[in-house]
């Protein structure tokens, strides 16, 4: 089925290090405060991660599709790796990065799910085939800055510089029906720009391009009770795709092919065009939205608002001061999902996930960073 390959054909990225999924995927949640140490010069690391899936588990979405499908129309995931130094209000890191976003019909998920575990089909059910990709992966250098603006405001912003590493983006959108027990129809059409064809294994050169993106952050001390921070990811920023290859085509079952057990294969009968031409990606912007209460000189509450592209989610937050230590209760009511969060002088790192069994998993989250200082 042509999903199926589309699927495969992009987790095929997480195996040689560069994530990367249909329909899902996952990795960031939102960047965290710059750090403990206290020294005017530290080296720094991060890693952060935010994967969901609201039709099927994280696991199904990654191209085993064993597990039972739900409802839902959507899957995304954000991650960064990032490397650097700061000094005194300045920063420059190396940052790898990769945002992955899909919308889809659900039908389109019941019905690889079907084919793929060769499951009997209904005879005249019909099938909604649509996959809207939007992801990029890049790499680069991060310029960054924070001013104290006033005794309680301070605000950061970033630049970075990209070289893009993987594009997909575009749509397919079709119809399928079940003709029999293990034989259906099916007819699309795609119109994809791509590093590598997710559709129909066409051979293109490496992906070259260059970009840039700015991030602004403010954070602002309300009262000794009451604090705000405002985190826009991906204010503006694009890549410049150069010759970058594109299919836009039909594709239908006229000419079928089936495997030993008499189940149909995805074989399509295509004509359309393959090309190559100037493309220019953009950046979705990121928004997260915190405020803080300061119950007591140890605890704290915090209340989240998180949007990505058109994905929103609000979390709560109780923090306990332990000394130099900081540990974090995580709750997110609408997704089903707890974490927690362990802050140090010298790092930290964050848990978050609606199941601790993979293959029920529709949510995870992980984040960590690393401070040396000198």
């Amino acid at each position: 089925m042509v999903l199926l390959k589309s699927s495969k054909a992009s987790f095929k990225r997480l195996k040689e290090g560069r994530v990367n999924r249909p329909f899902l995927y996952a990795i960031l949640l939102c960047l965290p405060a710059a750090g403990y140490a206290q020294s005017d010069t530290q080296l720094t690391f991060s890693f952060e991660s935010f994967n969901y899936s609201d039709s099927t588990s994280l696991h199904s979405i990654l191209g085993h599709w064993s597990d039972e499908v739900g409802g839902g129309s959507k899957a995304l995931s954000v991650s960064r790796i990032m490397l650097g130094f700061e000094y005194n209000n300045y920063s420059l890191q190396t940052v790898y990065r990769d945002d992955s976003y899909y919308n889809f019909d659900n039908e389109t998920v019941h019905f690889i799910y079907l084919t793929e575990n060769k499951l009997p089909l209904v005879n005249g059910q019909e099938y909604d085939l649509y996959i809207k990709p939007d992801k990029s992966s890049s790499e680069g250098l991060r310029f960054g800055t924070n001013q104290q603006i006033t005794p309680k405001l301070k605000l950061h912003g970033f630049f970075s510089l990209l070289k893009a590493t993987n594009l997909t983006h575009g749509n397919l959108n079709g119809h399928a029906m079940a003709v029999g027990s293990n034989d259906y129809d099916f007819n699309f059409a795609s119109d994809l720009y791509y590093e590598d064809d997710p559709l129909f294994d066409r051979v293109t050169d490496r992906l070259s391009g260059k970009g840039y993106s700015i991030d602004l952050m403010l954070d602002y001390e309300i009262n000794d009770k009451w604090r705000i921070n405002l985190e826009l990811l991906d204010v503006v920023g694009e890549l410049l795709i150069d010759q970058a290859a594109f299919t836009r085509a039909e594709a239908t079952s006229d000419i079928k092919v089936f495997d030993e057990n008499g189940y149909l294969t995805y074989d399509p009968v295509i004509s359309g065009l393959e090309s190559n031409k100037d493309f220019v990606y953009q950046f979705n912007m990121q928004t997260h939205f915190s405020v803080n209460y300061k119950i007591s000189d140890k605890n704290s509450l915090v209340l989240e608002y998180h949007r990505l592209l058109d994905f929103d989610y609000q979390n709560l937050i109780l923090s306990q001061q332990l000394g130099l230590n900081q540990l974090s209760w995580i709750l997110i009511p609408e997704l089903e999902t707890v974490g927690i969060e362990f802050k140090h002088p010298s790092f930290s790192i964050g848990l978050e996930t609606d199941n601790l069994d993979y293959k029920k998993m529709k949510y995870f989250s992980l984040n960590t960073q690393l401070f040396w200082a000198f």
